[in-house]
């Protein structure tokens, strides 16, 4: 007996964007580029923020939107009590509860960092998001493409866009149609 069924049913695959290869992946539109940043280490702070970062990261400020990090470590607001450290290097962390107040749980693959850049950033950001690109804030979270992403400068006309990896498809293919 013939199987009548769409060809998709079959495999489920098909229903899903491409993932890039985020090891050669780069983009360069009208005046910006964009590229993974690799190798990034990541840990969610919760809890005692303070505390946390004097133990983990000390001398690191906590950073918040448009505020420009420098150094190898950065300590990404998200909200009162949750944090993203991300290091060109591992930091030394025990994943769990800490006595002193916070938690910390390994972050590597769960987030994505995206690089843009260029004399024409400022207009792919004010498409990207409706936040005052003036303003400034404590808490990096915002929304780019719709998506919940933290987002932060790392020079001038450059940003760092860390993203939910499931999430960076979505965000890569709509810049891709830029």
């Amino acid at each position: 007996m013939p199987d009548h069924r769409p060809q998709t049913m079959l495999d489920r695959g098909a229903f899903w964007t491409p993932v890039p290869d985020w090891s050669t992946a780069t983009l360069d539109g009208n005046g910006w580029s964009a590229r993974v940043v690799p190798n990034l280490h990541r840990l969610l702070v919760s809890g005692n923020l303070e505390t946390a970062l004097a133990n983990l990261a000390p001398d690191t400020p906590s950073i918040g939107l448009w505020q420009i990090s420098e150094g190898n470590i950065q300590a990404l607001r998200i909200g009162r009590d949750r944090m993203l450290l991300t290091s060109v290097d591992p930091l030394a962390a025990e994943p769990g509860w800490n006595a002193e107040g916070y938690a910390v749980s390994l972050a590597d693959d769960a987030y994505c960092t995206l690089e843009l850049q260029g004399p024409k950033l400022r207009s792919l950001l004010e498409e990207m998001t409706f936040v005052d690109l003036e303003g400034e804030s404590s808490s990096a979270a915002t929304l780019v493409c719709g998506q919940l992403a933290l987002l932060h400068s790392t020079a001038d006309k450059q940003v760092w866009v860390h993203v939910e990896t499931p999430l960076a498809t979505f965000i890569w293919h709509w810049l891709e149609r830029r």
